[in-house]
């Protein structure tokens, strides 16, 4: 429900679900992160961070699908160099970025002219045996077509 919510812009309503499940059951961080994803959706990513605060009171930290999904909503917002801090930290919490985080990252640096960064990270992918998708490729194509 929350998730449906969200997807419809129902911010708030997924909020109020959230918060009624939390009188009577424990969320997980599905619950969270769709949550998450909602506020990303309509470019409130700053109000994820009250959202990390609750998980941590409730003893959930971050997966991998949580990251993704702040990655995204800050170079939605042209914030690269906080998700690059996210990118960053993802492994120094014991969690791995998969080709989403990486195709995620690579279309904003894209997106931000910031295609040397962008070209390493594909690299990276490789060197990890994790190779780009086609959405990775896009992401590099439409930059490099719009530039000429």
């Amino acid at each position: 429900m929350i998730d449906a919510f969200c997807k419809e812009g129902k911010i708030e309503e997924a909020k109020n679900m959230l918060d009624t499940m939390e009188k009577d059951l424990k969320p997980d961080v599905v619950a969270y992160s769709s949550l998450m994803n909602g506020y990303c959706l309509v470019n409130e990513v700053f109000k994820v961070q009250s959202i990390s605060k609750t998980m941590a009171q409730r003893g959930l930290s971050y997966d991998v699908r949580s990251y993704n999904i702040m990655i995204n909503g800050f170079c939605k917002m042209r914030m690269v160099d906080e998700a690059i801090k996210l990118f960053e930290e993802m492994p120094l919490k014991q969690i791995f970025p998969d080709v989403v985080t990486y195709s995620t990252l690579i279309d904003g640096l894209c997106k931000s002219g910031r295609l040397s960064y962008a070209f390493e990270l594909v690299d990276e992918m490789y060197d990890i045996c994790q190779p780009p998708n086609i959405i990775t490729y896009n992401s590099i194509l439409d930059v490099l077509c719009k530039n000429h």
